[in-house]
């Protein structure tokens, strides 16, 4: 268990590489630019289905529709409309998941190569990721679907107590919104736990998709099998790579504020009190928020970058121990 704890913090150690970053970065721009012109498509196509189908003309015939409420129910091509938009959200959803997979496997093929070989390149981790990628995506789907289940069968006495709510007298309906409120809360922190719990599973996933060429299935059940063989290990070790995510959050959070407060010092300085000292706090809280914000992307690059490197170190250290245990055995035969 001391080799898999170790193995966190030799990760952290890896991406200390500035050139790692930049690449990581070029990822970033690229998977926001991509998944910014595939939002545009999917609203480009519903201004088209929208104009259709509700038979307006032009987009500020469409801006007029939506400024009048009682207008727009009463098209009738209202529904019509609302199905549509139904539609092309769920492709919208799908084409985003799978631009999401898509890049998932270059970092993780990037970070592979990085740690093995000590080089870097876009195109061949482009090559290596573009054939798994969508078997990625089936799996993400088929877990996607596995949670979505759950919380349906979770809710489902929640969503049906609704209509008895509805008509039942205040005081008693009051009481049992705070308790049906109390319940779901209760949901969510079992659902939260039995998350934690499964995340060894869930952390060797990308791993197994991307570096065995596997189908979607058979990745998921390799992934089962290898956090099964060393649970509480996997457990510990995704322990430890969370207090470091959420520390260097908090570190980054804590520099922001300092910065923030350095800022507040001489405007409030300025003017003790009124409408001075008042200017100041606003100032030094738009200037926290704008530090935080410029943070927030060098933060998101290491963090997908430690991501990539603990999760493939984690699943070839599993390869390993699997292997060793299959010696001795084959060994005994």
């Amino acid at each position: 268990m001391a080799d898999f704890f170790d193995n966190v913090i030799e990760s952290f150690k890896q991406t200390l590489d500035f050139s790692l970053w930049l690449y990581f970065f070029a990822i970033y721009l690229l998977e926001s630019v991509v998944s910014g012109l595939v939002v545009l498509v999917f609203l480009a196509l519903g201004l088209v289905a929208a104009l259709g189908s509700l038979n307006v003309i032009g987009i500020e015939g469409f801006i007029g529709l939506l400024s009048s409420p009682g207008q727009l129910l009463a098209n009738p091509g209202f529904m019509a409309f609302v199905a549509i938009c139904i539609v092309l959200f769920a492709l919208m959803i799908l084409a985003l998941l799978f631009v999401a997979s898509f890049f998932v496997g270059i970092r993780y093929c990037l970070m592979d190569s990085f740690l093995r070989t000590k080089k870097l390149g876009l195109g061949s981790a482009f090559e290596r990721a573009r054939p798994r990628a969508l078997t990625f995506f089936k799996s993400s789907i088929i877990v996607s679907l596995a949670i979505g289940i759950v919380l349906t069968i979770a809710f489902l006495p929640l969503i049906l107590s609704i209509p008895g709510i509805a008509g039942s007298d205040p005081a008693s309906a009051g009481l049992k919104v705070v308790a049906l409120s109390l319940f779901a809360f209760l949901i969510l922190i079992v659902f939260a736990i039995a998350l934690f719990l499964l995340s060894p599973f869930l952390a060797l996933i990308a791993p197994a998709v991307f570096f065995e060429d596997k189908g979607a299935v058979v990745s998921l059940k390799r992934a089962f099998a290898l956090a099964k063989g060393n649970y509480l290990p996997n457990l510990g070790y995704l322990i430890i790579y969370t207090i470091i995510v959420v520390g260097v959050s908090f570190v980054i959070s804590m520099v922001a504020q300092f910065l923030g407060l350095l800022f507040m010092l001489p405007m409030a300085a300025l003017g003790a009190s009124g409408s001075a000292a008042g200017a100041g706090i606003i100032s030094a809280m738009m200037f926290y928020y704008a530090v935080s914000a410029r943070l927030l992307i060098p933060y998101s690059v290491w963090a997908s970058s430690f991501e990539a490197a603990s999760f493939r170190n984690l699943f070839v250290a599993n390869l390993s121990l699997k292997k060793e245990a299959k010696g001795p055995k084959a060994r005994a035969k």
